[in-house]
């Protein structure tokens, strides 16, 4: 091999890494836009099962009275009607969750008449599934609660953790 061909197989290899080292830095530099992307992006809408009524109308006042510049009797009344529909709300979702069971028992009854052993088997794992993406409400997980957060903190033996503190009743008449 003379002076020239081994220039040129140098040459060569020098490209073959350079390529590589910046085929390596863009697939790097795409995986770190992209998970921060996803972060951003769906932040909002993998926060979490809904807040308590009172933490969410609290939040939403504090935004409210920023926008809209609210003076403090605008405020407090703004308070009791939020309360009063975020529980309405809270009690809609509650009683949509009752009635995705009782479709689910329904459905399992219905299916489970017409499999035989083997395919009841299958089907129950399959079933197990699905309510595994629907877990109940108190073994959801709020932010800082996931393994591994900064602020999560496992609950002690027998704790019992309150949900939420109930609103308290609207006095007074139609405000």
């Amino acid at each position: 091999m003379n002076e020239a061909e081994r220039a040129e197989n140098y040459v060569r290899r020098i490209y073959r890494w350079r390529l590589a080292f910046f085929s390596l830095v863009i697939l790097l530099a795409g995986l770190v836009i992209g998970s921060a992307a996803t972060v951003i992006f769906t932040r909002n809408r993998l926060a979490g099962p809904p807040r308590p009524p009172r933490v969410s109308s609290e939040r939403m006042l504090r935004r409210l009275e920023h926008t809209l510049q609210l003076e403090s009797e605008q405020v407090d009344r703004i308070r009791v009607i939020l309360n009063r529909h975020m529980q309405a709300l809270r009690d809609i979702r509650e009683n949509a969750r009752r009635t995705v069971d009782e479709q689910l028992a329904i459905m399992n009854e219905e299916v489970s008449s017409v499999l035989d052993e083997h395919q009841k088997s299958l089907w129950q794992r399959h079933l197990h599934r699905l309510r595994e993406r629907i877990p109940p409400r108190h073994q959801r997980r709020h932010r800082g609660q996931r393994p591994g957060h900064p602020n999560h903190r496992p609950p002690a033996p027998n704790e019992h953790r309150v949900p939420y503190e109930q609103p308290p009743p609207p006095t007074g008449g139609p405000q």
